[in-house]
């Protein structure tokens, strides 16, 4: 007989389903002969429970293949994943982040964003040197981290994080701050020429 139970803690019945459950699940079934008819044949394959070990093999060869490519120690988010991730998904899932800030804090976790450093690369700067400072390449982490012309603008990433040493990886890959991150972006208003000409387009 199978009954309907509001919850199956303290009651005998349950818990011995449960524990039978769990040895079907380890493949330790009952004789065939000893079970309903509909069960003593063999249970078709989940498609669901193929394609998620299929994804869960894939991911792991990903993972080990990434991390043992040159790219990988070059990278300030170590955690670096697609942008179709559900990982960076839920980095970004604020209603308050636009597409445009979810690109850029992407961009920024590759180090393949519209500075100076980077762009420089492919002969679209005059020069490496950070705009603001001049003082040295214009990188993620200077642009970040030690730009002192940005100080002011830095300050309430600072405190955000009660420290006055800052890791790129935390600022990228902590959804708590993604938000101070992107305020800092706004103040600095590096990007403001290029968010301009787009608008203009």
């Amino acid at each position: 007989m199978i009954r309907w139970t509001a919850g199956h803690i303290g009651i005998a019945g349950n818990e011995k389903a449960d524990r039978e459950a769990k040895r079907a699940a380890a493949g330790q079934s009952s004789e065939p002969k000893t079970l309903p008819k509909y069960l003593r044949k063999k249970l078709k394959t989940s498609v669901s429970a193929l394609r998620q070990a299929n994804n869960k093999e894939r991911n792991k060869t990903w993972k080990k293949e990434w991390q043992a490519s040159k790219r990988y120690k070059r990278f300030p988010a170590k955690d670096i994943s697609s942008p179709a991730s559900q990982k960076y998904l839920m980095l970004i899932s604020d209603s308050r982040i636009s597409w445009k800030m979810a690109s850029m804090i992407y961009q920024l976790r590759c180090r393949h964003v519209p500075l100076n450093g980077y762009l420089s690369r492919f002969c679209k700067v005059d020069s490496d040197r950070c705009p603001a400072c001049g003082a040295c390449m214009e990188t993620v982490e200077h642009f970040m981290l030690q730009c002192p012309n940005y100080a002011h603008e830095r300050w309430p990433l600072r405190c955000r994080l009660n420290s006055t040493l800052l890791h790129i990886t935390e600022l990228l890959s902590d959804k708590r701050n993604i938000l101070q991150v992107i305020n800092y972006i706004h103040a600095t208003e590096r990007f403001q020429t290029e968010k301009t000409a787009e608008q203009q387009a």
